[in-house]
């Protein structure tokens, strides 16, 4: 694990690989999420443009809607899916795509809502949407609305879409991200499985990097903390109950397990 810090790997490699706009980073928190997404996107050289939710009024910054307040893009974008558009296309929250180019009507410009954000997604499955050689995976991602889950008559419209150079830990999972995937992770363990959920984005290991938060004494602790040790017991308490259900079955008389059909374990 030492061998994957950045001290190990060395500042020159490390700002090649990890600070590049191909590069993912893991997050704990939104905000250092946020901070990250907008700096590696003032690398691009295309024109940034923004896109201002339209709110219901009272609304305000609902942290518990998916669709952002402010959507700032660029042509070449790293982005993702926030909401599932088509699942028998592969078009499904957490898919990742790059911005090709925004569809507008005339009279409605940034920052109001476009008519759509264009962009590549290698995993889409489904026709054409564009005509021409090289456009097969474009798709066009209009605004949609989310409404409260406590109050249905309070709604946001946004695109669908947010950056997609770094993610909080817990948006990840889900994920196989095959490319660089840097981890910064705080010095404590705040929520049971965060290092684990993390170190398991990755397909391989040499393509990991560790900014911070992980060391060999931090991973000896969650061996031993609270939330651990319940996590122990609770397995105890399910293999019990599996036993005790295999030896029901087991004595179970066969005319019995034949009307039962299947064997439950």
């Amino acid at each position: 694990m030492r061998q994957r810090t950045r001290g190990a790997i060395g500042e020159a490699e490390f700002v090649d690989r990890y600070n590049s706009l191909e590069a993912v980073w893991l997050f704990c928190t939104n905000a250092e999420k946020e901070q990250h997404n907008l700096a590696m996107l003032a690398q691009l050289e295309s024109p940034c443009v923004r896109f201002d939710a339209v709110d219901s009024p009272g609304l305000g910054d609902s942290r518990d809607l998916s669709l952002q307040k402010n959507l700032h893009l660029k042509v070449g974008a790293s982005v993702v899916l926030t909401r599932n558009i088509d699942l028998y296309a592969r078009l499904a929250n957490g898919t990742r795509g790059t911005v090709t180019g925004f569809e507008f009507d005339a009279d409605h410009m940034p920052p109001s809502q476009p008519r759509s954000v264009i962009g590549e997604f290698p995993d889409y499955t489904g026709p054409p949407q564009f005509r021409g050689e090289g456009r097969e995976k474009w798709v066009a991602v209009a605004p949609c609305d989310e409404r409260l889950e406590h109050d249905r008559s309070k709604a946001r419209t946004q695109v669908p879409l947010a950056l997609g150079y770094g993610w909080t830990v817990w948006k990840s999972q889900g994920q196989t991200i095959t490319g660089p995937l840097c981890i910064q992770l705080p010095d404590t363990e705040r929520e049971p499985g965060l290092v684990y959920t993390a170190f398991s984005r990755a397909r391989e290991w040499s393509q990991v990097a560790l900014a911070g938060g992980v060391s060999v004494e931090r991973l000896k602790k969650i061996g031993t903390s609270k939330a651990n040790k319940l996590r122990i017991e609770y397995e105890k308490t399910l293999d019990a109950k599996q036993d005790a259900l295999r030896e029901w079955w087991d004595n179970l008389p066969p005319e019995s397990k034949e009307f039962q059909g299947v064997d439950p374990v």
